[in-house]
């Protein structure tokens, strides 16, 4: 075995064989071993209830009322995790009705027309 320095008065011992140090990881430390390689992104694919509330700007309860109206589509489900696909969320929302006469088209109370700048 060799000790390996760690800093101030810490040591941890290797074997011999391996230049890596062999050991558990302690309570809320996380280990990196060498065939994990965290510089490459991870596309997402699916978000959770509360994400896909942030990601339409609305309450995560606003979602399961666009579900049930049918405005969003179901959550696939595994076991109890319910995961929304991300290109099903966009094409049930290119779906929806464009806003024509929205709140930046519509009279106000004098009468008067108005328009956003």
């Amino acid at each position: 075995m060799v000790n390996v320095c760690l800093g101030k008065r810490r040591t941890r011992r290797t074997h011999p064989a391996s230049k890596t140090p062999h050991r558990t990881a302690r309570k809320g430390e996380r280990v990196r071993t060498h065939h994990q390689d965290f510089t490459t992104p991870v596309p997402r694919i699916g978000l959770n209830r509360n994400e896909v509330a942030l990601a339409i700007g609305v309450s995560p309860n606003t979602v399961d009322v666009m579900v049930s109206e049918g405005m969003l589509p179901p959550p696939k489900k595994w076991h109890t995790r319910k995961v929304w696909l991300i290109s099903e969320i966009v094409a049930a929302m290119a779906e929806w009705p464009t806003d024509t006469h929205g709140a930046f088209n519509r009279a106000s109370d004098d009468g008067e027309e108005w328009k956003a700048a």
